[in-house]
C-alpha cells in the first residue's frame, strides 16, 4: 500500500538531510520516454490528414453556400472521435454581414452527414469521427 503524501514528506524528512525536487520521484515518471508518446499521436494525425484531403475535395459540392470555403486544418478535438475543421472563405467571396456566416455554418452542419459519408469512403476505420466546424478567422 502506498504512502500518503504527509507520511512521504515526514520519512524523506527522517533519512534525507536536504530535500530536492527530483526526490520521492516514482523512476517510470523520470525516465520516461517522450519518444514514445509521439508514435501513438502519429496515427490520429495522419488520420486528420486524410480527412482534409477529403473534404478539400468535397466540400464544395452540393450547396451554392459552401462555393468558397476551403479546408484551412483537421485537429483531434480532444481524440480522434471527434475532429475539429477550421474553414476559410475566399477572398472573392463577399460576405455582407455576421448572419452570412452564421447561415455557412449552419448549412455545414445540414451537410455533415454527406461529408462523413465521403470521409468514411476514403478512409479504412470502424466508426468515422463525428465533425465540428469553425470559421477561420480573418487577419
Amino acid at each position: 500500500m502506498g504512502l500518503s503524501k504527509k507520511e512521504r514528506e515526514l520519512l524523506l524528512k527522517k533519512y534525507c538531510g536536504v530535500i530536492n525536487a527530483d526526490d520521492a520521484i516514482d523512476p517510470r515518471h523520470y525516465f520516461y520516454n517522450k519518444r514514445k508518446q509521439k508514435k501513438q499521436y502519429r496515427k490520429v494525425f495522419q488520420l486528420c490528414r486524410q480527412v482534409a484531403d477529403t473534404l478539400h475535395m468535397v466540400i464544395n459540392e452540393g450547396d451554392p453556400l459552401l462555393e468558397g470555403l476551403s479546408v484551412v486544418e483537421v485537429l483531434p478535438a480532444p481524440d480522434s472521435h471527434r475532429l475539429l475543421v477550421i474553414v476559410s472563405l475566399d477572398p472573392a467571396v463577399q460576405v455582407e454581414s455576421a448572419s452570412d456566416i452564421e447561415q455557412i455554418m449552419n448549412c455545414l452542419q445540414a451537410h455533415q452527414p454527406r461529408l462523413r459519408a465521403e470521409i468514411a469512403r476514403s478512409i479504412n476505420r470502424r466508426k468515422t469521427p463525428t465533425l465540428t466546424f469553425e470559421m477561420a478567422r480573418l487577419a
